[in-house]
Parts: structure tokens; C-alpha cells; sequence
């Protein structure tokens, strides 16, 4: 079966909505458009340990991993532009613990170990990290209709 068979009145009206916006640019808009380099928010050893996080999380197999996918890309992408100074700590806080483990129990960074190394490290960092904890003083119990949940390391909890 082929798209545009299956194709309904929302993607329809979606693309159709496309072509419009895109026939009102001038093609000079086009022409000249090149893509701006853009600076990492991460440090280049952040974003090691978060690659290998994320390889050793959703690893390649039969299908593309989390690093295939960009996935290191477009978190390091979302916390320089999009989140709140609290998400970025949380977050670079949880790969510092991540890498401190890593050098504490074998001797170097987590980017650096074997990917079966690696994956052992984690799954004990991981049962640590999200076992439950309780709410600290004065944090709300309910975010908009929504129980929020407690862990040992909330960074790691929001990085997974």
C-alpha cells in the first residue's frame, strides 16, 4: 500500500500547509541558508560519558542505538537551549557521579572502560540511584495531577 493510500485528513492538511509556507519563501532564502555551527553545552569529557551512557543503555543491534539516533546530540542540544538551570545541574551532576564511580572502582573514566565493564558499572549504579527516597522538606507531593517520584539521585533518575 502505498502513502499517500493510507494517508488521512490531518496529514493531509499538514502537508499541504508545508507546501504553501514553503512557496511563499523567496528561493535566494534557500539558497543562502547555511546551517550555524552550534557550541556544545556539555565539556568535550561530559559528553564522552554521556555517549557511552547512552551506548551503554540502548546499545546497537539489530536496529540503531542511542547513539546512532543522536540521542547525546539532542540532549546536549536541549540543555543549552531549552533547560531550566535546575535540569542542567540535575543532569551534569548525575554524569559526574557516573564518571566518579567509574574512576573510584576501576581506575578510569566511564568513556574510557569496556563496553561490558561499562554495563556491569551501571546496572549497580542504576539499582543505587533509583532506589526509592522520600520527598525532601517542602517539596510538593503532586505536579499537575501527576505523583512525582523520589529517587536516591533524581539527576540520573531525569538522564535515563
Amino acid at each position: 500500500m502505498h502513502e499517500i493510500e493510507v494517508m488521512n485528513r490531518r496529514a493531509l492538511m499538514q502537508r499541504m500547509a508545508l507546501l504553501l509556507g514553503a512557496s511563499a519563501i523567496p528561493a535566494e532564502a534557500f539558497a543562502a541558508a547555511k546551517p550555524r555551527a552550534r557550541k556544545r553545552f556539555l565539556t568535550p569529557a561530559q559528553f564522552a560519558t554521556l555517549s557511552t551512557v547512552a551506548d551503554t543503555m540502548l546499545p546497537t543491534t539489530d536496529t540503531p542505538g542511542a547513539v546512532a539516533a543522536g540521542v547525546p546530540a539532542k540532549l546536549d542540544g536541549m540543555l543549552g537551549t531549552w533547560a531550566a538551570p535546575a535540569t542542567r545541574t540535575l543532569i551534569t551532576d548525575a554524569l559526574g557521579r557516573i564518571d566518579t564511580a567509574a574512576k573510584t572502582q576501576k581506575g578510569k573514566g566511564f568513556a574510557t572502560l569496556a563496553p561490558a565493564v561499562r554495563a556491569a558499572l551501571l546496572k549497580s549504579h542504576d539499582v543505587a540511584a533509583l532506589k526509592p527516597a522520600a520527598a525532601p522538606p517542602g517539596a510538593p507531593k503532586v505536579v499537575f495531577f501527576s505523583p512525582i517520584t523520589y529517587v536516591a539521585d533524581q539527576g540520573y533518575l531525569k538522564l535515563k
